[in-house]
């Protein structure tokens, strides 16, 4: 693994798009001793709701693991995709897929404690989150809990969110941040990939 030790793959797999789940990576990663996540890009589309859209994507990470604890799955919000340039619109997508991570009887793994049917957070930038939702939209958990904040900024700062970078946007403040990915489209020739995102979190 050359040194590192988290790896992320876009679990997304949308036809007519290019988005695609590219798993050996994935599975690569995890066999190397990564602590390995996933994240998926939500796609606006009448064929695929968005609680079909977290589901699935929580189903192929439960055959790829033999139905044991899933990774944690990120909600990308991307601003580069075909969200609604009606932000109503977009918060009630973003709500249809928290309620779908609890309780979900079509999923193997349930956390009976918790309720917790797939463990998520949300990977966004401060400007993603402003034009998509709205600055001030704050999104909780079924259990009223602010979601875990994998944070975009590529400032080049191994840290998690140090002034004067850092602004808070969704309800989140800078102590709520998990991950701050600071570097991004990086070309590797040790790992022989390329586009690369790098991220800072703590152990």
């Amino acid at each position: 693994n050359n040194g590192y030790d988290y790896f992320a793959s876009n679990i997304s797999n949308y036809p007519d798009t290019d988005e695609i789940f590219e798993y050996e990576e994935f599975l690569d990663a995890y066999t190397a001793g990564m602590k390995v996540d996933g994240y998926f890009t939500p796609y606006l589309n009448d064929n695929m709701p968005p609680d079909w859209q977290l589901t699935n994507a929580a189903g192929i990470l439960q055959l790829l693991f033999n139905n044991s604890t899933i990774p944690f799955i990120w909600i990308d919000i991307d601003p580069n995709t075909n969200w609604s340039q009606n932000k109503t619109i977009n918060q009630q997508v973003l709500q249809s897929m928290i309620n779908a991570s609890y309780d979900n009887p079509d999923l193997l793994y349930n956390d009976t404690t918790s309720g917790v049917s797939i463990p998520i957070g949300i990977r966004s930038s401060y400007n993603a989150w402003d034009r998509i939702f709205g600055l001030n939209y704050v999104q909780l958990d079924a259990t009223g809990l602010k979601l875990p904040l994998w944070w975009i900024r590529w400032n080049g700062k191994q840290d998690l969110g140090n002034d004067p970078d850092w602004k808070d946007f969704g309800g989140w403040t800078k102590g709520d941040i998990i991950m701050h990915q600071y570097a991004g489209n990086v070309q590797n020739t040790q790992c022989n990939l390329k586009n690369l995102n790098y991220n800072f979190y703590l152990n």
